[in-house]
């Protein structure tokens, strides 16, 4: 009996992070995407789909990374760290 269907899943990459090969790749996750899908479901609060199907998601995913990353020039313009186009 197992406590999940997922199981011989965890069991499997369990093995596949004691090696090397698979910490190396593993690491490399947490600068890649983690951090912006944590940052876009914790600050963002963006939690679950709201439209239906693949075209729906497709579109919702693009004005939520939109908004994202406006959020994000945004700050860097009011910290100065950005100059305008229009205000050189």
């Amino acid at each position: 009996m197992t406590r999940s269907v997922y199981e011989a899943e965890r069991k499997r990459m369990r093995q596949k992070l004691k090696t090397a090969a698979g910490k190396s790749v593993y690491v490399k996750r947490k600068c890649i995407t983690e951090p912006v899908i944590r940052q876009l479901k914790v600050v963002g609060r963006f939690i679950q789909f709201l439209l239906r199907g693949i075209m729906g998601v497709r579109i919702e995913w693009k004005w939520v990374t939109l908004a994202h990353n406006l959020l994000k020039i945004a700050r860097r313009v009011m910290m100065g760290n950005v100059k305008l186009a229009w205000k050189l």
